[in-house]
């Protein structure tokens, strides 16, 4: 019995010291985009808080629930990779705000209340935490080159900012057939169309992210990564359409969009991103 609390207690206090790592670096993430971006505390400002916080519990979740190499060793790893993962959501946003929505400024629409872009921005973030999470968890060891896995996982982030791009204006030019302008309505605040588009961040990460294992030559990750790619564009309209078939009989999505009915705007993304999910763990 003693040694049955005694081995509780031990395991207890070591959790404790992981979960505190976890805050330190979450409180990291936050005090840096404060700084750096100027990060206020606005309720939509409050959302990207706590979405860095999400987006690094995703990137680093690999480091806290596999392997452990001794206390000590696993901290560095974790405090390392926390690093990563914040320069690498903090690039990402750079690339949100300059390539993608480029005509204002990301996070002053977010300090003057654009709920609608705050979504876009959440959704980016969990991207990025979701294509850092991919590689560690296929690719972190110990024994393996650092540098060079840290390298992979910027170009595996780099082709999926690229790949999202070209999905972002792929699915704007066919809803632009719907008469449905998806990034000037973000502009003005539409959240049904930023929890549209952002449903795109997470599918596209979460797909093309997936291709990637040691077990694949390079080539099959080449072309299974432009399949996905396709994949996820195709995948999105279909589900969207069967909706409107099937589901939403009363309206459209096109009218939820621009009557701003964003509570049904969630549940169609959310229930795409499930079905989405439940494919590929099923694949």
């Amino acid at each position: 019995m003693v040694e049955i609390i005694a081995t509780a207690l031990k395991e207890t206090v070591i959790n404790s010291v992981y979960l505190l790592a976890f805050v330190f670096f979450a409180f990291l993430t936050i005090e840096f985009y404060r700084l750096f971006f100027r990060l206020g505390h606005s309720e939509t400002e409050n959302l990207i808080r706590g979405a860095l916080i999400f987006a690094l519990a995703v990137a680093t979740s690999p480091l806290y629930t596999g392997e452990s190499y001794g206390l000590l060793l696993d901290l560095f790893y974790i405090g390392i990779y926390s690093l990563i993962a914040l320069f690498l959501m903090a690039l990402g946003h750079v690339i949100n705000d300059y390539v993608i929505f480029h005509k204002v400024k990301n996070l002053l629409e977010i300090k003057n209340g654009n709920l609608s872009l705050a979504v876009v921005e959440t959704a980016n973030l969990i991207a990025t935490g979701i294509v850092v999470e991919t590689v560690i968890n296929n690719y972190f060891s110990p024994e393996i080159d650092q540098v060079g896995l840290i390298l992979k996982l910027l170009g595996i982030f780099f082709l999926v900012q690229l790949l999202l791009t070209f999905s972002i204006y792929l699915y704007e030019r066919l809803y632009e057939l719907k008469g449905i302008n998806l990034r000037e309505l973000i502009y003005k605040g539409n959240i049904s169309a930023g929890i549209n588009l952002s449903s795109l961040y997470i599918i596209t990460s979460f797909l093309i992210t997936s291709v990637f294992s040691p077990e694949k030559s390079l080539t099959a990750m080449v072309m299974l990564t432009l399949i996905y790619f396709i994949f996820s564009v195709i995948l999105l309209l279909i589900f969207k359409i069967l909706i409107d078939l099937l589901i939403l009989r009363e309206t459209t999505i096109k009218r939820i969009i621009q009557d701003d009915n964003y509570f049904r705007a969630l549940f169609i993304e959310m229930a795409m991103i499930s079905v989405v999910f439940i494919y590929q763990f099923i694949a």
